[in-house]
């Protein structure tokens, strides 16, 4: 190789290795992981339906309940996070000036609560080096085996997640069995968003605890 090829091959080398390692000596600095799951939901995903479900729940109309003697028919749907939308549709109705009873027979007005869906969107946007699948060796059987990934190396990175629940609920006289009142359907939203910039984040915005 000649002096002047060397040069180039030098020149041509620093161009795509120097910004690499600049890179790679500010990331220790700031690398941030986020740990998404281990139980069945994190307190980010649980604070995500929380806020959606109270958010749609507000938005019913339970002043016409105030002074009548109430049951709540729980019969219904049965899905994941049912009992817990159920028991803020119950507080507000409580709130509301009515009194709940436990009996059917004792009512003056019976409720049936629906939700038409509680759940989580997740949405991500990524520019950088994800992380490579590296495999293993087991010299014992001369097979491919375990291994490890790499971590990834953001540039540019969202991850945006939104909470979704909808409540909607009618009441109908417990004796005639006449509709007396609906509310809804409406739909509660939350939001997460966590951003990278190179070795910088998470910087995050919502309308959850604790980015609120």
């Amino acid at each position: 190789m000649s002096s002047k090829d060397r040069q180039r091959w030098l020149s041509s080398f620093s161009i795509l290795v120097i910004p690499v390692m600049i890179y790679l000596m500010i990331l220790p600095t700031g690398c941030t992981k986020i740990k998404m799951s281990a139980p069945l939901r994190t307190a980010t995903e649980q604070f995500l339906i929380s806020v959606a479900v109270r958010e749609s729940i507000e938005s019913l109309n339970m002043s016409p309940l105030a002074g009548y003697r109430v049951f709540i028919d729980d019969s219904g749907q049965k899905r994941i996070d049912y009992e817990y939308i159920l028991a803020e549709f119950r507080a507000a109705v409580g709130k509301s000036g009515a009194k709940l009873v436990e009996h059917r027979a004792d009512a003056e007005l019976i409720t049936e609560f629906r939700s038409d869906g509680v759940g989580i969107d997740r949405e991500e946007f990524f520019i950088g080096i994800p992380g490579i699948p590296i495999p293993g060796f087991d010299p014992s059987t001369a097979a491919l085996g375990g291994g490890f990934t790499t971590p990834e190396l953001p540039m540019f990175k969202i991850v945006s997640q939104k909470g979704f629940a909808g409540a909607s609920y009618i009441a109908y006289w417990n004796k005639q069995g006449g509709l007396y009142v609906s509310s809804g359907p409406y739909v509660g939203e939350s939001l997460r968003r966590d951003g990278w910039l190179f070795a910088l984040g998470p910087l995050s915005r919502g309308n959850i605890p604790p980015v609120e």
